[in-house]
């Protein structure tokens, strides 16, 4: 059965990777970005809350992978689930852009 897939797996790893770049970059934008924009004794608790938001959202999305992918099929979802990654990506870079302050 993967045999047959091969063809179609092989383009889906590779815009996996690409994604797995942008979310990278997209952590360490936002990460720096509340850094520096949270008082020092709300920080602890800022990024506490950060990890346990994005990690109910794993499970969530585990969750709801779960249940979407039978009525949609695998490369389908990957598909959407890259397109998403792509746009939300985009919008994070985009929208956590600062000016930069060295001079």
């Amino acid at each position: 059965m993967l045999m047959a897939h091969l063809h179609s797996l092989v383009p889906s790893l590779l815009l996996n990777l690409i994604f797995g770049a942008m979310t990278a970059a997209t952590t360490v934008q936002l990460l720096t970005f509340l850094q520096l924009r949270v008082a020092n004794h709300f920080l602890g608790r800022m990024l506490a809350t950060y990890t346990a938001v994005q990690a109910l959202a794993q499970v969530v999305g585990m969750g709801v992978a779960s249940i979407a992918v039978l009525p949609i099929g695998p490369m389908w979802f990957l598909m959407f689930n890259g397109t998403l990654y792509l746009l939300g990506s985009g919008l994070a870079w985009i929208l956590l852009r600062g000016e930069d302050e060295s001079p």
